[in-house]
């Protein structure tokens, strides 16, 4: 489970791994419009392939076929 932002809170499941992600907000320094959209977007995609890179790797350690 992944939450998105400071104010994210999602209760605790027994068996479930939680990651928040606490992204930079580029309109705090003077960042808007759609070069804060783009900049965000990038933020979660470089995020996202990271996770599936570390998901990948513990389905390996753990014997269990790649999806």
């Amino acid at each position: 489970m992944v939450t998105l932002g400071r104010e994210a809170h999602v209760d605790p499941v027994a068996g479930t791994r939680f990651e928040n992600w606490d992204t930079d907000e580029p309109s705090e320094h003077g960042t808007d419009g759609i070069e804060r959209m783009r900049l965000i977007r990038d933020d979660i995609a470089t995020r996202v392939a990271d996770l599936l890179v570390r998901m990948t790797a513990r389905q390996s350690e753990d014997g269990l076929p790649a999806t």
